[in-house]
């Protein structure tokens, strides 16, 4: 009984490890949306519906892509 469970562990891992890909280092821009602190988190969306990803912060949204108005 255990080594059948570890067989087949042994073949999930193998599996697992044979479709794994490389590793990819992700990049972002920080940018501070403005100085009242709401919380740690904000979202985003398109709300305005231009195809663009607009951030939500606190009571404000801020427009994509330059996120100024």
């Amino acid at each position: 009984m255990l080594i059948s469970r570890l067989v087949i562990f042994a073949c999930i891992i193998a599996s697992v490890s044979a479709q794994a890909e490389e590793n990819v280092v992700h990049s972002f821009d920080r940018v501070q949306l403005t100085s009242t602190y709401f919380s740690e988190g904000a979202n985003a969306g398109d709300i305005n519906g231009d195809g663009v990803a607009d951030a939500v912060y606190g009571l404000y949204w801020f427009a994509g892509p330059d996120y100024k108005t």
